[in-house]
């Protein structure tokens, strides 16, 4: 990848030479050469189709198959996650929109990574309602399969995505963090292990008081949530939690509580809260400036060209 860079970088270097200074075919020659050899070093990510062909190793036919599957999650109610538990699965989750626990992007936490490959109960705590499995599972009673995959509800009781607590341990150490939540003793659904002190302390709940949360909006960068509770508590989503991502509780902002090594929360005060969590990451916004830059500065550039050989058209030999 960074050698392709670097080819890149010449190749533009070579062409505007050869642009400025009319160089001969040899520079011209150069330039080819460059790219090919670009090409070359990207060549073992392209993989033949004919060998490919059989089923199940070609992704683009596992990926098309996998419409079916998303299907089946995108008719169940309520908000959950798919665990996919198989060697080559689909990426349903980007191409389809179902929520998986994992992805095949680059952005994944390293303590995300490592939370969910070694608590045993993550999956609870990730929201997984439904297992993935290949067709040849031996498993029985699945609540879907086709050619391809066995689907199955999760066997144990999974957390909902959002919830109130009103008791909260602190512990900074995330591997510390981990080992307590890994206790069999530990019920995320009444304590919450966060990773700082909180601004205000938490108050006990109210003996026999029913308190619920509520999604009144989920998209990718806008999570709207109304929450009742009848004392001040830390309402914990089962989301990760992630750099970006910014809170609002009843209009004010509010800072974005480390929840069980990896989840997100917020303290909210007693009775109805409106919580608003958006995802504004200064990473993106300054990749549109840059990306704005180099638009500008590419249009210059060919202006800057255009003018030059244009004045030189007008006046050869100056």
């Amino acid at each position: 990848m960074y050698l392709s860079f670097l080819f890149i970088i010449a190749s533009y270097g070579l062409i505007v030479y050869v642009l400025r200074h009319r160089s001969k075919r040899a520079v011209s020659i150069l330039v080819v050469a460059i790219i090919l050899c670009d090409l070359q070093t990207t060549y073992w990510l392209i993989r033949e189709k004919v060998p490919l062909g059989k089923p199940g190793a070609d992704y683009f036919e596992v990926l098309k198959y996998g419409r079916n599957l998303a299907g089946y999650f995108k008719k169940q109610p309520g908000l959950f996650r798919v665990h996919m538990s198989a060697e080559l699965w689909p990426n349903i989750g980007d191409s389809y929109g179902v929520p998986l626990t994992e992805c095949t992007m680059p952005t994944e936490l390293q303590d995300f990574i490592k939370f969910r490959s070694t608590v045993p109960h993550a999956l609870e705590l990730l929201n997984v309602h439904y297992l993935v499995r290949s067709n040849t599972a031996a498993e029985a009673d699945p609540v879907y399969s086709d050619d391809y995959w066995k689907v199955y509800k999760n066997p144990s009781s999974p957390c909902p995505r959002a919830w109130i607590v009103h008791e909260a341990a602190v512990e900074p150490s995330f591997d510390r963090a981990l080992l307590r939540i890994k206790n069999s003793d530990f019920d995320p659904l009444k304590v919450a292990i966060i990773s700082g002190p909180l601004d205000t302390e938490l108050e006990p709940k109210l003996e026999g008081a029913q308190e619920e949360v509520q999604f009144t909006s989920y998209q990718p960068n806008r999570l709207e949530l109304t929450a009742r509770a009848h004392s001040r508590a830390l309402l914990v989503l089962s989301e990760s939690h992630f750099p970006g991502w910014q809170a609002m509780v009843n209009g004010g902002k509010a800072r974005i509580q480390k929840v069980d090594g990896v989840l997100r929360g917020v303290v909210i005060p007693s009775g109805e809260s409106k919580v608003v969590f958006r995802y504004v990451p200064i990473s993106v916004i300054l990749g549109a400036v840059l990306t704005l830059l180099a638009f500008v500065g590419s249009c210059a550039l060919c202006l800057f060209v255009w003018r030059s050989e244009r004045e030189e058209a007008q006046h050869p030999g100056r």
